[in-house]
This record gives C-alpha cells, sequence and structure tokens, in this order.
C-alpha cells in the first residue's frame, strides 16, 4: 500500500524501529498514513502536503486580498466581475505580489487597472495550496513518533481495549503528549484576516 501525503517516509520508520526487511511495510505503511492523517486532525486547517487547483475567497478590501488557506505558489488571480462567479478578468502577474511563505496575502499594485470585488466567492486564486513543498522536520519526526506507537499498539497486553475510535484516541495521545505537540507547536502559519 502506497503513502498517500505522508509526512513520513517508510525508511525513517523502519530506521526509528530497527527493522531491516520488509515483512511489517504494509503495517508501517498505514501506520504513517493514519499519523499523518492524525497530525492533520490536530493541526486543522493546517496540511503539509500539496494540492493544485482553484480557491475562491472574498476580498475584505479592494487593493487587498488575505488568504485563509496556506499558499506555496500563485499561477493565476481572477475577479468575477460581474457577480456570476464566471472569473471572466485574470489579472497580469505584474499587477499584484504575494507577500509570505507561506503565501497569505495578496496585494495589488496601485497602478493595477482592476480591484478586487468585494463579493463572497469573488477573487478566485489558481495555485498549490499547503504549506511549503516539503514536510517540515518538525512535522516529519511527530509524525514518526506517532506511527512507531501506532505501530507498538499490536504488542499491548490483551490488546487494545475501549470503544473510542482510532483516530480519535490518536488526536488525544497527540494533544496529551508534550514532545508531540512542542513538535506540532513549532510550526506555525500566522493566518491573516
Amino acid at each position: 500500500m502506497p503513502i498517500t501525503n505522508g509526512y513520513a517516509t517508510l525508511q525513517e520508520v523502519k530506521d526509528e524501529l530497527g527493522i531491516a526487511d520488509n515483512t511489517e511495510d504494509t503495517q508501517l505503511e498505514r501506520n504513517i498514513e493514519a499519523a499523518s492523517r492524525v497530525i492533520d486532525g490536530v493541526k486543522a486547517p493546517l496540511v503539509f502536503y500539496t494540492t493544485s487547483g482553484d480557491e475562491v475567497f472574498q476580498a475584505h478590501f479592494a487593493d487587498e486580498l488575505h488568504i485563509t488557506k496556506p499558499c506555496v505558489s500563485v499561477s493565476a488571480v481572477a475577479i468575477d466581475s460581474g457577480g456570476d462567479w464566471s472569473y471572466a478578468t485574470t489579472l497580469p502577474t505584474a499587477d499584484y505580489v504575494t507577500e509570505g511563505s507561506p503565501i497569505h496575502t495578496i496585494r495589488l499594485n496601485p497602478s493595477a487597472a482592476n480591484r478586487f470585488p468585494l463579493a463572497a466567492r469573488g477573487v478566485r486564486v489558481t495555485g498549490v495550496w499547503g504549506y511549503s513543498d516539503s514536510v517540515p522536520t518538525a512535522i516529519q519526526e511527530a509524525c514518526v513518533m506517532i506511527a512507531k506507537r501506532l505501530y507498538k499498539r499490536k504488542d499491548a497486553v490483551l490488546g487494545v481495549l475501549g470503544s473510542t475510535p482510532v483516530k480519535n484516541a490518536e488526536i488525544q495521545y497527540a494533544k496529551n503528549d508534550p514532545d508531540i505537540m512542542l513538535l506540532l507547536n513549532s510550526v506555525q502559519y500566522a493566518e491573516v484576516y
């Protein structure tokens, strides 16, 4: 099973556990993916994998758009000047600058011919969404720690008891582990509204 949007590699977890063969690879891959989604649950809405596509936003200022979703890069900005969500006007790249890493603001140049409409869903931004092009080291380490714990659960005396779904239990575990929270809290996204 390949790992989808994982925050650690199979080899990183195997090295930590001292596993040299590949007999446990499928289990470890599930643990890494589950650990990555636990981190997403703790850090929501922030995620550390990237996706490409369009997102729509409401501008609160005619010359400044605050992006409420972390963005790695912007390839196009279009405005809905007609109020029909057609986004017929694509702004020239010379008309705006992006700010932050990850990007949190798009600011129009004073000489730009267009302004951001202030209507809901008035601006469509096309880009790469996520925190960064690579997973921060602190997030990788937290993922390894959680994946190792999930893998070791099979050795627990009497197995795992209780009716709490594993994902919710692991999110609570992560929130209660000071080392994991230290790592997760070291990576922030300054949301600007």
